[in-house]
């Protein structure tokens, strides 16, 4: 990985990209807006744990190696981890009730790639290279057999529900 090529395809996305590139070099993390060199899904963690068949948000990274791309980490959340995988802008995307697909008029932080441990907003799979975009086959499959896994916990199990 070339860091300094990275963050130069990030900061690009960046509302002013020589911004970007500043804030990416010292604050570790800049906003970047989706649609026109990359967009994102927006995965809750119950579905990637559970399409990736781990159990803490540790495993994740190994994991997520399977889906062939960048992925963000922002740990904010109180019922886990959400993962944002970079994929390419305009995808006919179907599955918006599993995982919102982020395009136009919406921004993301996005870390410097050395980023890649929490607290902090972070890489679960830092961008190896320019355009280091996720596979979004791979992401709906890894979605749609967590929605299958969660769907089957809770058949056996009704006390459990998933928002």
């Amino acid at each position: 990985m070339d860091p300094e090529r990275v963050i130069a395809w990030l900061a690009r996305s960046a509302f002013k990209p020589a911004h970007g590139e500043h804030e990416l070099r010292r604050e570790g993390v800049t906003l970047v807006a989706l649609g026109s060199n990359f967009s994102a899904v927006r995965m809750p963690w119950q579905l990637v744990s559970a399409g990736l068949q781990i159990s803490t948000p540790a495993e994740a990274k190994s994991a997520m190696s399977r889906l062939n791309g960048a992925i963000i980490c922002d740990h904010r959340k109180p019922a886990g981890p959400s993962y944002y995988a970079l994929v390419p802008s305009g995808l006919d995307w179907h599955l918006d009730h599993l995982a919102k697909y982020l395009d136009r008029d919406v921004y993301l932080p996005v870390p410097a790639p050395h980023r890649t441990e929490p607290p902090s907003t972070h890489w679960a799979t830092p961008p190896r290279y320019e355009d280091d975009l996720c596979d979004s086959s791979a992401i709906e499959q890894m979605l749609i057999t967590g929605a299958c896994a969660v769907r089957a916990r809770e058949a056996a199990e009704p006390s459990v529900r998933w928002p």
